[in-house]
């Protein structure tokens, strides 16, 4: 039987973990007012643990097709529940067609695409360099991204922060330039940095 994305199970899991977030971390989230009400859209921002993802979930309140490196999905089981819960597999260093195929069918169908350009963990407040492809799938998707910033540590007794920033426009020319994911690092570097 082949598994497919189930959004109740999306849902639920998302209620379940950031109900223990908020009792956890009790992370503080500003900028929701910039998240629009209703998809396409794409959330990218920078990534420092496995717990952002659940915490992106929980304080956007939204459905979010993540994109997930391949490898999560090698086990049968995890495979499985990352399937589930909507997550996408994509194949890194090298160029995954049916992933791009299938994130631009996402939001086709106006649904909310969740993205970490840095393509794998980064230690402490340090940004690793994005990788192009953001603004290729919002360009193709005819979306804005919402970049997001985390900052703080996922400790008890201290504090975690989510901040999402004002909408931004992706246009062929910045495209073709290499400019557009450049500068999607600099608005997501702000609101890491932003006190």
């Amino acid at each position: 039987m082949e598994v497919k994305y189930s959004p109740k199970t999306y849902r639920f899991a998302r209620d379940v973990v950031g109900f223990a977030m908020k009792i956890v971390f009790r992370p503080n989230i500003e900028g929701i007012e910039n998240i629009p009400q209703e998809g396409p859209f794409i959330l990218a921002g920078n990534h420092k643990s496995l717990l952002d993802i659940p915490l992106v979930a929980m304080a956007s309140k939204k459905d979010i097709r993540f994109i997930a490196k391949e490898e999560l999905f090698h086990n049968k089981l995890a495979g499985n529940t990352l399937t589930k819960l909507g997550a996408i597999p994509i194949k890194r260093n090298q160029a995954d067609f049916k992933a791009i195929r299938t994130s631009i069918d996402v939001l086709k169908k106006g649904n909310i695409l969740g993205i970490f350009p840095e393509g794998t963990r980064q230690k402490g407040e340090a940004l690793g360099q994005f990788k192009a492809g953001a603004s290729v799938l919002a360009l193709k998707g005819n979306c804005p991204i919402i970049p997001f910033g985390i900052s703080g540590e996922y400790k008890i007794g201290k504090s975690i922060t989510i901040r999402f920033g004002e909408a931004i426009s992706i246009n062929k020319e910045d495209v073709k330039a290499n400019r557009a994911d450049s500068q999607l690092q600099e608005q997501v570097k702000k609101l890491v940095y932003q006190k």
